[in-house]
């Protein structure tokens, strides 16, 4: 199938807020769209993931966080090779709601939440005294400007650590992402 064909079928696209995401996604997996779609589009790459997961990650009981996970496919796909540690995340309930609980795992919904990924960058940060700053730091940060909205929330936050006149000799990277 064409770019333009999995574009004009794939509304997401064209989506700005998370509310209208997750309105899509919900109504994605009524009669089992969702799976029908991968197939009828010759959607390999999850076939493909698993492919590389069994190649590089021999432990059958490593724990396996799929973000995003849609119907839990990939699991249930990694189920039938021995890998039974699974954690589930996907902004849709619904989706989440048709993942069956003989797949062993914690389901999570990003409904109303915020997820954050940092460098080390960030908590490698040393005061006058040379003690780092540290994950609980950045955390008290992140309670602060909880309220605000993204981007501002993430910009106050990095004016604040570099106002703090900690000396900084790495990079400074921040992600958030939010539901």
């Amino acid at each position: 199938m064409s770019l333009k064909n999995v574009l004009n079928k794939v509304m997401i696209c064209k989506l700005k807020i998370t509310k209208e995401i997750m309105k899509y996604y919900d109504e994605y997996r009524e009669k089992n769209k969702y799976n029908k779609d991968m197939i009828k589009w010759n959607y390999t790459c999850l076939n493909e993931t698993v492919e590389t997961f069994k190649k590089y990650t021999l432990r059958k009981d490593s724990l396996i966080f799929d973000v995003s996970c849609g119907t839990g496919w990939f699991g249930f796909k990694l189920k039938e090779f021995g890998y039974r540690n699974f954690n589930c995340a996907n902004l849709s309930q619904k989706l989440l709601d048709t993942i069956s609980i003989k797949l062993n795992q914690k389901l999570i919904s990003f409904k109303e939440s915020s997820k954050y990924i940092f460098t080390d960058g960030i908590t490698e940060m040393k005061d006058a005294k040379g003690e780092m700053f540290g994950q609980g730091d950045f955390q008290n940060y992140i309670k602060k400007y909880q309220s605000a909205p993204n981007p501002q929330r993430l910009n106050k936050i990095i004016e604040d650590i570099i106002k703090s006149a900690r000396i900084q000799k790495d990079d400074l990277t921040i992600v958030t992402v939010d539901a």
